[in-house]
């Protein structure tokens, strides 16, 4: 019975396509200042993530999607957490201005939905999945401020 309640407390939260806002940083586990005005542009299904700041690209690696059974786990509640679709980036590192994420991978973020119903998207070094958090490396959230529903 236990487990079976356990079971059913695993949501799951998928990176959905839309335009974020770098909204926060943090390098080696001490938060930083984010690079103001860098947005990312999310095409889920081109797998493709496009970073700009006003008209300047600064990256646009495509992505891999993970198994499922790869996914990040996290968003602990009391009797459960979500699987947040992974997905790794297709380029070495992430440069964003002063900010650079090495063996990057992108996540959706926790089911706390923002004021059009959609999650944000972390990206991460592959280092602090292994590590359980954003201690090691350079972690960006992006949050979705335009309102743009796709």
């Amino acid at each position: 019975m236990l487990l079976a309640l356990a079971l059913a407390c695993t949501a799951t939260t998928h990176l959905e396509d839309g335009m974020f806002a770098l909204w926060s940083a943090s390098v080696d586990g001490a938060a930083v200042d984010p690079v103001p005005g860098v947005v990312l542009s999310l095409d889920v299904e081109a797998n493709e993530a496009l970073f700009t700041l006003g008209s300047q690209t600064l990256g646009r690696p495509l992505f891999r999607f993970r198994d499922e059974g790869d996914w990040v786990e996290a968003c602990s509640a009391n009797l459960g957490s979500q699987r947040l679709e992974t997905v790794d980036l297709e380029t070495d590192t992430l440069t964003l201005g002063d900010l650079v994420v090495d063996d990057p991978v992108m996540h959706a973020g926790c089911a706390v939905k923002d004021a059009v119903g959609r999650t944000g998207v972390n990206i991460v070094p592959a280092a602090s999945l292994d590590a359980g958090d954003c201690s090691v490396g350079t972690c960006l959230s992006f949050e979705d401020p335009f309102g743009v529903a796709e």
